[in-house]
């Protein structure tokens, strides 16, 4: 399983994947500093924060895993419409469950 998830990761060498994995969180962070701080404290309690926090951070999060699934799927569409991955040898279910983990790693990597 972790050999399927390393060539998932090799696949995706040359997509814009690896760059985000280190971007979205620091835009993510810039964004938030910089709409907490011009709202300065005015009135604003602790709990409101923290609500208007994780609202974002589910927006981001949901906007984020849009543009990786698709960004993930790209070269093996291109590269013959999945002939590659169904005719390995390997179930499907392996290398869906190997996908769903990478992609489940990619985004615990950019929430943390």
């Amino acid at each position: 399983m972790i050999q399927l998830m390393w060539a998932h990761w090799l696949k995706a060498k040359r997509t814009f994947v690896r760059t985000m994995r280190l971007l979205l969180p620091v835009v993510y962070s810039s964004v938030l500093f910089l709409y907490f701080y011009s709202r300065g404290k005015s009135g604003v309690t602790a709990l409101n924060e923290y609500t208007t926090f994780f609202l974002f951070f589910t927006l981001c999060a949901l906007f984020t895993l849009s543009l990786l699934i698709p960004l993930l799927l790209s070269p093996d569409r291109e590269a013959g419409n999945f002939g590659n991955e169904l005719r390995i040898g390997i179930s499907r279910g392996k290398l869906f469950v190997s996908r769903f983990f990478m992609i489940l790693m990619l985004v615990t990597i950019m929430i943390y």
